[in-house]
């Protein structure tokens, strides 16, 4: 029908997210917010251990071309950040030190034509949308002109069929 089908899911839960997309290869799947790292609950303190299994997941994700990565949504409070609700508030440069092996690793996997910057605000917590939006220049700075269009327009218009002018 043309559709895209986006899913929130955890990190956990990434292996029934490539075993779909599997399933399906004509069908367009945005997984949103990184697959979500979680760092609350059993996950609590344990990112440095849960990051090799994280890393691993999205690879699996990856090998699926019809998957595309929304890349933001990391200051929820599932994602157990310093970050949320920090006071003060955590500046660009501190929320890029925080989110960047998320951010560059997905780039690195997906390439930056499937992947798509989001904001998730308001339920995002670690800032205005100026101070996300900064830090994700941030981490992205280091990518060529026409992968920050992807990152920051192209691939969404791409995958949503929106007409974005000069997107």
């Amino acid at each position: 029908m043309g559709l895209v089908f986006d899913a929130f899911v955890l990190a956990p839960q990434m292996m029934e997210v490539a075993d779909l997309a599997g399933r399906f290869p004509s069908t367009p799947i945005v997984v949103e917010h990184l697959a979500v790292p979680v760092g609350i609950g059993r996950f609590a303190g344990k990112r440095e251990d849960e990051f090799p299994n994280w890393h691993a997941g999205m690879a699996s994700l990856a090998e699926h071309e019809n998957i595309v990565m929304k890349v933001g949504g990391l200051g929820s409070y599932i994602s157990g950040f310093n970050s949320f609700m920090a006071e003060p508030a955590f500046s660009s440069e501190q929320l890029a030190d925080e989110w960047r092996p998320y951010v560059e690793t997905a780039i690195e996997l997906f390439g930056a034509d499937r992947c798509m910057f989001n904001s998730d605000l308001p339920t995002n917590r670690s800032g205005s949308f100026v101070r996300l939006s900064n830090a994700y220049k941030r981490i992205t700075a280091s990518c060529s002109e026409d992968e920050k269009d992807a990152i920051f327009s192209k691939t969404a218009a791409r995958v949503y069929d929106l007409a974005i002018p000069d997107a």
